[in-house]
């Protein structure tokens, strides 16, 4: 009789040794999985920091140069009037051709400084990347114009008034990448830039993802 109840604790003491193992096994497993979920979320968190990085820098290259690029963009416009063209049609034409030019040499300036295309090593296992500055609105013109006639000739292409066009007012379109120990997001945004605008009111977010 002893040597069963013996059996049976040995066997009992075994079962319960076997479920503590499980249990505490399980607690391990579960201890790791929360480390590697803690892990994962702080690296997915630096690189949604990084992708914005990216995206900032920027928009506060246009914010900081909105003086200089509108001043920029105010003598490529005095010089146009300061010559002749047969008709007011052809002088804004030539405004919106050099306008345009002028802010395309500026986001080239602004892919020079951004390091475009090149990795930016914030961290040791981190970066980001500026992938795409376009223009994706520039000036055109909304202007209507009339033929005004007279007995011995007609004038083309009049204005109809003032010169309508914002000269200043663009749309730009943004791409980064961010990386954390080969972690991947993305940055997408669209900037409307207007540099007539007063300090605060240059930029406007049209739309800004991190994914």
């Amino acid at each position: 009789m002893k040597k069963n109840n013996a059996g049976f604790v040995m066997v009992f003491v075994l079962m319960i040794s076997s479920l503590l193992l499980i249990f505490a096994m399980s607690l391990i497993g579960l201890t790791m999985s929360e480390y590697h979920i803690a892990n994962a979320y702080s690296g997915m968190s630096r690189s949604q920091y990084l992708a914005e990085s990216g995206l900032y820098q920027i928009r506060f290259a246009a914010d900081y140069n909105a003086e200089e690029i509108n001043n920029a963009i105010t003598e490529v416009i005095k010089g146009i009037d300061e010559d002749s063209y047969g008709t007011d049609k052809l002088r804004v034409q030539a405004r919106i051709k050099a306008v345009n030019k002028t802010f395309d040499d500026v986001v080239d300036c602004m892919k020079s400084t951004a390091g475009f295309g090149e990795r930016n090593n914030v961290y040791k296992d981190g970066y980001f990347i500026v992938k795409k500055i376009d223009i994706k609105e520039e000036v055109s013109d909304i202007n209507t114009y009339h033929d005004v006639i007279y007995p011995l000739w007609v004038d083309k292409d009049v204005l109809d008034g003032s010169d309508k066009n914002n000269y200043y007012g663009f749309v730009i379109s943004l791409e980064t990448e961010g990386s954390y120990r080969n972690i991947l997001m993305r940055g997408r945004a669209e900037l409307e830039c207007d540099f007539d605008k007063t300090k605060d009111e240059v930029i406007k977010i049209k739309s800004w993802t991190i994914k």
